[in-house]
């Protein structure tokens, strides 16, 4: 799942993937920096985290989140 945020013409990606087997990732790229990972055992554990990191990002002036399949 791939979700995208804005603030002025720049534009950042979030991914959400993975499964039971392998377990679950947060990928996120932002302009003109490092992509960052984070790695979860669990959905609900990856789940929880997302919700912080979305609202971390809407409090840093990113608009957003757009999903995308």
């Amino acid at each position: 799942m791939f979700y995208f945020f804005q603030r002025g013409s720049d534009f950042l990606q979030c991914e959400i993937r993975g499964d039971d087997t392998a377990g679950y990732e947060i990928v996120i790229t932002e302009p003109k920096r490092a992509e960052r990972r984070e790695q979860f055992s669990t959905s609900a554990a990856a789940y929880e985290r997302w919700l912080q990191v979305q609202g971390a990002l809407v409090a840093d002036g990113w608009w957003g989140a757009h999903r995308r399949d």
